[in-house]
């Protein structure tokens, strides 16, 4: 068995946002001791404050402005993640021109592709879709929602987490389905090797913080108080500032902007009990790369909850999401989930982190993600769009 073969198989990976099938190349993982675990618990510390803090103050962590977006009522998640995928991108540019022998991003078209099909990404991220209406959040947005004071959104972590651990064990069954379309992806990647990926990725930048920039000019925003202290910042800011995170996450930790990976590490770990199920048993290692996201995803609920109470002025009043039902938590969370282990990424993982990385299904899975959504809010709440 060659050395990437090992690799693969014990689930270590560098640059890799889901697993050793998501964007970013798999390569070996340096060991987690002294300085190197140290630095990296900070960085995930403080970028998982950002990403909460950033998603708090645009308002995503609402699940009525949420729906809103995908009713076509508002378009602030669209700023959000257009701005974040556009900085992520430029992040991805600095990495490359840095003096480094060895990162993650030299083979973009085909590290990122290994594994899954493009059925499987289409079909995926419909459903992720699915789930982003119907919870109101996402895999990482939903810990800012709880930051923020919906702690009933804890039941839509509970049924992430079992849906990731029922798409572990239906893995064996359904695998040869998932890596369905692989061998297109070669064929695709004949365009991306004729330009040059510095190119690609200023091109893909440029077109993500222009169209950003468009839609903001387009659309109208309530009066905003651009102070440190208002209830909310403007979109865009707040879109860069998840995207920066990108930098020291890929430099310090060596992994990419995601979050579904923590539910797989909690899946994992809850059936400890047993080695049946080989897709979960991976996530079990105790590597600070499989646990740094649940680390990651804590802090950014830390840090919703300091930008509602500290960082605004008054106070705000805790967000309980009454817009959410426990039925809709319970369906969403499972499509949440299963859609984004099927796709082999999520909101954050395709949507930026792949788009960063120029991998083609991430480019195909944010069309249809936005079409699960937005079919499915106007089917929930038909009399209430735009």
């Amino acid at each position: 068995m060659s050395d990437k073969s090992k690799l693969l198989e014990e689930g270590s990976t560098y640059g890799a946002t889901e697993s050793q099938t998501s964007p970013g190349t798999v390569v070996a993982d340096p060991p987690c001791v002294g300085h190197h675990l140290i630095s990296k618990i900070i960085v995930a510390l403080l970028c998982g404050m950002a990403f909460g803090l950033a998603v708090h103050k645009s308002g995503v962590n609402r699940a009525d402005i949420l729906r809103d977006q995908f009713r076509l009522n508002n378009y602030i998640m669209l700023q959000v993640f257009m701005a974040a995928t556009g900085v992520s991108t430029l992040m991805m540019l600095f990495i490359r021109l840095l003096p480094v022998d060895q990162h993650p991003y030299d083979k973009p078209d085909t590290a990122c592709n290994k594994g899954i099909g493009w059925p499987a990404t289409l079909i995926g991220t419909f459903m992720l879709g699915i789930g982003m209406s119907l919870a109101g959040a996402c895999p990482g947005t939903v810990y800012a929602q709880i930051g923020s004071g919906s702690y009933r959104s804890l039941i839509t972590i509970l049924s992430m987490t079992v849906s990731c651990g029922i798409f572990g064990i239906v893995h064996p069954h359904i695998k040869h389905l998932q890596a369905y379309g692989v061998g297109s992806h070669e064929a695709i990647s004949q365009y991306w090797v004729a330009i040059s990926k510095p190119i690609l990725l200023l091109i893909v930048s440029a077109v993500m913080l222009l169209g950003c920039t468009a839609v903001a000019l387009l659309t109208t925003l309530p009066p905003l108080d651009y102070g440190v202290t208002a209830t909310y910042w403007h979109p865009m800011v707040c879109g860069a500032i998840i995207g920066l995170c990108q930098l020291p996450i890929s430099l310090v930790i060596r992994q990419n902007l995601g979050s579904a990976m923590s539910y797989c590490s909690l899946a994992g770990s809850l059936l400890f009990f047993t080695d049946k199920f080989p897709y979960l048993k991976k996530y079990r290692c105790l590597k600070f790369g499989m646990w740094w996201q649940p680390f990651y995803l804590l802090c950014a609920a830390l840090g919703s909850y300091l930008g509602g109470q500290l960082l605004t002025v008054p106070a705000e009043t805790l967000y309980r999401a009454p817009e959410l039902t426990y039925v809709q938590m319970v369906v969403g969370g499972f499509f949440l989930m299963f859609g984004a282990r099927l796709a082999g990424g999520c909101t954050s993982g395709h949507g930026i982190s792949g788009v960063s990385n120029l991998c083609w299904r991430s480019l195909a899975a944010i069309g249809t993600m936005f079409a699960g959504a937005i079919a499915t809010a106007f089917i929930i709440n038909p009399g209430n769009n735009h």
